[in-house]
């Protein structure tokens, strides 16, 4: 984490604020070990690949989640806003229910938060 200039950059799964940091979330029922698995099995579903959304259930670590989830062919124009929906939940859901996640990002106040990331979105 860096700090300067009014913006935090974050992009280690250590994070709290990492879709990597692992966490437990429940969301329409369904129990997850964080953002990236709820996000990836979405993205899987929506595509209706039940095989790889059950795969992304199964795995464990978010890494091995992102990489099932690349693994999931989306029409990007469709699934843009889709997308979006999906991430916002996840992510409210995250900080909604872990207290200590919820502390972290409150503490952040007025910084910016960008992710140091090389992925697109």
């Amino acid at each position: 984490m860096l700090k300067g200039h009014d913006v935090m950059l974050f992009f280690d799964k250590h994070s709290p604020l990492s879709n990597f940091q692992e966490c437990s979330l429940t969301i329409d029922g369904f129990q997850y070990t964080g953002v990236e698995q709820r996000y990836q099995q979405k993205k899987a579903e929506w595509a209706k690949n039940d095989k790889l959304a059950q795969q992304i259930i199964s795995a464990i670590y978010p890494t091995r989640q992102k990489y099932l989830g690349d693994k999931v062919k989306v029409d990007d124009e469709t699934w843009k806003t889709t997308r979006l929906i999906e991430m916002y939940n996840a992510v409210k859901a995250k900080f909604v229910q872990n207290d200590k996640l919820k502390e972290y990002l409150l503490a952040t106040s007025s910084l910016s938060l960008e992710e140091a990331s090389t992925d697109s979105f």
